[in-house]
């Protein structure tokens, strides 16, 4: 689906961590700048680099499949 990491797509279905089973969450996504980016932006609009993070744990997954 759009090209989303194991992780993420895990994500989009359940609202759970893909890490540490909390739930719900809502992620904090960050761009490979290290900058925060709002949880309301269109997936396919992120940079394919951004990294979701659980407020749970802290644990942080990469949004999409990593280039080749």
């Amino acid at each position: 689906m759009f090209g989303l990491s194991k992780e993420q797509t895990s994500f989009q279905f359940t609202n759970k961590c893909p890490l540490c089973n909390g739930w719900p969450i809502i992620p904090r996504y960050i761009k490979p700048d290290g900058q925060k980016t709002s949880a309301l932006n269109i997936l396919w609009l992120m940079d394919r680099d951004t990294v979701a993070e659980c407020p749970k744990c802290n644990q942080r997954w990469h949004v999409f499949v990593a280039k080749k």
